[in-house]
């Protein structure tokens, strides 16, 4: 579905109305739903402390002059104080939509979402004012004011909310530093980089002090080093802020880069979620796997037209990826594949990726047919640990 950026960036930094009083609102007591669990967030608590997102039996239906559009299905999930959570999937997954039910830039059709401890669903006026500005949403298309210098753009929640001119300047100031960007405060976005107009998205969307910062594609439209240099700053805020960061993506490399856990979507449903280290190092759905073959090497292109489904009728030669998925930190035991396998090994690709503080160990070997039969390979496999995957992706008539 489509949404008007411009509007979304005004009802995200303002809400319906605007009183200078409560522009630091501190978020509601309440309690967290999650998945039959729940638990009091007593008022004397941090704020940060009830900084999660909840989704309970999440619909959303979308009426159109062709016929209602079911853009999300049984949504139930909840997203942890501090984390950086990511949602990733093909166009049309539902992401866009599923992060605007966060701040109320859209409305389930039925279920429900709790942000802070509030259920933010049912909130209108003064509570969606206040729940909108514990919540900081950058885009992918920077939404900045073209005639606005940097420090105007940064500024501009902060001077729709009413706030004192001395607490905006002092504020502007903060996070044009917090962001590199002290040197372009009297700059124009016509004069800034793509990552540079990115900073300024970013510290605009930090001018209430969020306890939540969502991150609607935010580097989509960069280039793969200033990727890394936006990737590294939302890291920075996480750590240093405590903020939980929810990002929505279709670039795996995204999500293995700054994520702790991560939901995949497919046609409006989550089809997997875990932490990002095992998804990346054992995926379950096929929709996963398409999406890490944007990242991970694959079958070499000579052998790919080669390969065919199973085990030969005579001799040749099997492809078997092995992966190893420590439970905590080390280095993988690549040795362990030869306790599946028999005869001569040709190693054809490896890796060894360190993801979150885990290791994750990959490795592609031709092996023959002869002594590694179906029923021998099955046999072997259960002397291996069950961090040590076995997988034989079919085989070659003639040698590697």
């Amino acid at each position: 579905m489509t949404h008007p950026a411009g509007t979304d960036a005004l009802a995200a930094w303002a809400g319906p109305a605007l009183r200078t009083a409560e522009l630091a609102g501190a978020p509601h007591p309440g309690s967290i739903v999650s998945r039959g669990e729940t638990r009091s967030v007593p008022a004397s608590e941090n704020p940060r402390s009830a900084a999660s997102v909840v989704f309970e039996g999440i619909e959303k239906i979308y009426a159109t002059p062709s016929g209602s559009v079911q853009a999300l299905k049984d949504i139930s999930i909840e997203i942890r104080q501090g984390e950086i959570f990511g949602f990733i999937g093909r166009s049309g997954a539902g992401k866009s939509t599923l992060i605007r039910l966060i701040n109320r830039l859209e409305r389930p059709t039925s279920g429900t979402v709790v942000v802070n401890g509030v259920t933010a669903s049912g909130l209108v006026g003064e509570g969606l004012v206040q729940l909108r500005r514990r919540i900081g949403m950058i885009f992918q298309h920077f939404n900045l004011m073209s005639a606005k210098t940097v420090a105007q753009n940064v500024a501009l929640p902060l001077v729709m909310a009413g706030a004192p001119r001395r607490q905006i300047d002092r504020k502007v100031e903060e996070l044009l530093s917090l962001v590199g960007l002290s040197d372009k405060r009297d700059a124009y976005p016509a004069q800034l980089s793509g990552g540079q107009k990115q900073r300024v998205g970013i510290a605009r969307a930090l001018v209430h002090d969020p306890d939540i910062l969502l991150c609607d594609e935010a580097t989509s439209a960069l280039d793969p080093e200033t990727t890394q240099s936006i990737l590294g700053l939302l890291r920075e805020i996480n750590r240093s802020n405590g903020i939980t960061v929810v990002l929505i993506t279709h670039e795996m490399a995204v999500i293995r880069e700054i994520c702790d856990r991560v939901a995949v979507l497919d046609h409006g449903r989550i089809v997997e979620l875990g932490d990002v280290w095992k998804v990346f190092g054992n995926p379950e759905h096929e929709v996963t796997k398409s999406l890490l073959g944007q990242i991970e090497h694959g079958i070499p292109d000579d052998l790919t037209d080669r390969l065919q489904p199973g085990f030969p009728a005579g001799a040749g030669t099997l492809l078997v990826r092995a992966t190893f998925l420590p439970e905590s930190g080390g280095a993988p035991d690549l040795q362990a594949v030869l306790k599946v396998v028999h005869g001569p090994v040709q190693l054809l690709d490896s890796a060894v990726d360190r993801i979150r503080g885990h290791t994750v160990g990959r490795l592609l070997v031709a092996v023959p047919s002869e002594g590694n039969r179906p029923e021998e390979i099955e046999t072997r496999l259960g002397s291996l640990p069950p961090n040590v995957q076995v997988e034989v992706l079919g085989h070659v008539s003639a040698p590697v």
